[in-house]
Parts: C-alpha cells; sequence; structure tokens
C-alpha cells in the first residue's frame, strides 16, 4: 500500500499559519495546527461540545492532543473545502476512520467511502481486474466495510470483488487472513456461485 506523502501537502500550510479565521490552536506533536471552532463543530458533534459545553477545553486557545500524530492533518483536510479527498491513500485509510469515528465527523466518512467507490471502480475497469498490489487494497476496504457501519453500502460490492481474485492470491494476501472468518466464507461462497453457473 502506498504510504501517506507528506509532500502532497507540504505547499499548503493552511493548518501551520493563524489566518484571520483561526481561533483555536491543536498541539500536536510539539506543533500547532490552526483551526476554526466554527468548522470543527460544523462536522463533529464532539468538537461542537467540546467548544460549547462547560467544558476545560471551551476558553483554552490552544489544546494539546497528546495521543495524536501530526497525520490529524489529513483529518483536518477532510473538514475543510479543498482537496481534502484528494489526500486520502490506502495507507491513511484506517488512521482517518478510526477519527471520523472518535469525533463523530461523518464528512470524513463520506469521504472515505467515496475514495473506496472510485478505487473499486478502478480496480475493475483496469486490464487485468486485480493486479497483485489491488488484491490487498481491495481486502483492506472489505475489512473496513465490515467494521465501520458508515461503509456498509460497499459491502457487497467488495465481496464480489474479492471473489473475483484468484485463490493463491487470497491465499499469499496479509489481509485476507486478517479478515473474520465470516468474510472469508462469504467470499468465497461467492467464488463458489459463480462457479456453478
Amino acid at each position: 500500500m502506498k504510504p501517506f506523502n507528506w509532500a502532497d501537502i507540504s505547499n499548503n500550510p493552511r493548518f501551520e499559519v493563524r489566518d484571520e479565521f483561526s481561533d483555536v490552536a491543536f498541539v500536536v506533536e510539539d506543533q500547532r495546527l490552526y483551526v476554526s471552532k466554527t468548522v470543527m463543530m460544523m462536522h463533529s458533534p464532539v468538537f461542537k461540545t467540546m467548544f460549547t459545553a462547560d467544558l476545560g477545553e471551551k476558553n483554552l486557545q490552544e489544546i494539546p492532543l497528546p495521543q495524536k500524530r501530526y497525520e490529524v492533518v489529513n483529518f483536518l483536510e477532510q473538514l475543510y473545502p479543498g482537496k481534502g479527498f484528494e489526500l486520502i491513500r490506502d495507507g491513511t485509510l484506517e488512521d482517518l476512520l478510526q477519527m471520523a469515528e472518535e469525533y463523530q465527523a461523518e464528512q470524513v466518512f463520506i469521504n472515505c467511502e467515496q475514495f473506496i467507490a472510485k478505487k473499486l471502480d478502478r480496480m475493475k475497469s483496469g486490464d487485468e481486474l486485480f493486479p497483485v498490489k489491488d488484491t490487498d487494497s481491495c481486502l483492506l476496504y472489505l475489512k473496513l466495510a465490515e467494521r465501520y457501519q458508515q461503509l456498509s453500502s460497499l459491502r457487497e460490492n467488495l465481496i464480489a470483488a474479492a471473489s473475483e481474485i484468484k485463490v493463491k492470491e487470497l491465499r499469499r494476501s496479509v489481509q485476507f487472513s486478517a479478515l473474520p472468518v465470516e468474510l472469508q466464507k462469504d467470499i468465497l461462497l461467492r467464488r463458489l456461485e459463480r462457479l456453478d453457473k
């Protein structure tokens, strides 16, 4: 899987510089990420509570996020208008979805769902249905669609696509062995149904 390339956003230090709309900074790995409380609250009921309820963060100018890594920038990009969708990669998908769940950020789920759907369409339209590099991606997407209810609409298409993968590729895939047994069964049953036709 292709890891997230920080060069993709290095020309856009959107969160590293305070602008006229920034009214709070998240401190992540000793770096300040300047954001608008309004934008955060529009996309996340967790942030809305954080900034409006009588919690300690309500009046702070800087909020430390000690458990987060700098990759949180990719999550923030998903909440702001612009090219957030273009910054999603297989290597960042799980972290994005975890943060989307933690902060109840539906827009991030929508962006991730669109990313997976677009990748699945690309995989299906290739000359070879599943080149080796796409096998792990497809199975990763299936695992995530199973884990996150917001992605469940992709499940059937992903099972159908995974059933097209050659058995020897499934056996080699780290992602296949990491799938719940029920999903492995669904893939193999779908494959058998195709053979019966």
